[in-house]
């Protein structure tokens, strides 16, 4: 296994056109019943962030775009790698973000 070592330079700008993929749909339900209602404009929302992993172990994260198929992230990362890996993964994925939940829940939970 080869040795990775030395300063990894990450700019992370965007992404264009994100599937709506059934993960998403499920996604975009749970928030729906997170926040006590069902939110149409919740259906098929997608809350993309960029993992960097090198090897098995997750190096990097960017922040949750809220609400976007074409997030704009536009940041500069400096990842220090001393590993033994054989490959670096980029791979873009869609979570359910607090600030979402918070958002969402502030609009339909109030007595």
């Amino acid at each position: 296994m080869p040795l990775l070592h030395g300063a990894l330079h990450v700019f992370v700008y965007q992404a264009t056109n994100l599937a709506v993929t059934r993960r998403i749909q499920a996604v975009g339900c749970l928030k729906r019943y997170i926040c006590c209602g069902m939110l149409p404009e919740l259906s098929g929302s997608c809350d993309p962030y960029l993992c960097l992993d090198i090897g098995s172990t997750r190096r990097l994260r960017t922040r949750f775009i809220v609400g976007t198929h074409n997030p704009d992230w536009h940041e500069q990362h400096e990842v220090y790698v001393a590993d033994e890996a054989e490959q670096i993964t980029l791979e873009v994925k869609v979570g359910l973000s607090k600030q979402a939940v918070r958002r969402h829940s502030q609009r339909c939970c109030q007595p």
